[in-house]
């Protein structure tokens, strides 16, 4: 059985090194757009009509607090559900619906600071996240 594995591997890495070359295969794998990219063009947009916009631009002062509570209330709620003395389809709903909840305001957190919203200078961004 191991040499058919073998053999399976040794195939599989002649097919690669036969196909190293041939991209070309692979250009209907995705849809490729020869355009400006939409975010900046729409935002020269909005800040030709609306300059009054820019006041808003930077990091938020009060969101590093809201990350803090969200990751203390993730917290407090594992240690809560593990307490639970009722059925387990309880914790599955609590996880589902609470868990999920923080987990994804947690993963806009760190969407947040990769653009550098958290804090002014760029390494207590990336330290922060």
């Amino acid at each position: 059985a191991t040499t058919h594995l073998a053999d399976k591997k040794s195939k599989a890495a002649e097919k690669a090194i036969h196909n190293r070359g041939k991209m070309n295969d692979f250009k209907n794998d995705f849809a490729y757009s020869y355009t400006d990219e939409p975010h900046a063009t729409r935002r020269k947009q909005i800040l030709a009509k609306y300059p009054q916009i820019k006041t808003l631009f930077g990091p938020d002062p009060m969101f590093k607090y809201h990350a803090f509570l969200t990751v203390s209330a993730q917290l407090f709620m594992a240690y809560w559900a593990s307490n639970l003395t009722t059925n387990n389809w309880h914790r599955v709903i609590v996880a589902y619906v609470v868990g999920g909840t923080l987990n994804h305001r947690l993963l806009s957190a760190l969407h947040e600071c990769v653009h550098n919203l958290a804090f002014e200078k760029f390494y207590l961004n990336r330290w922060f996240s």
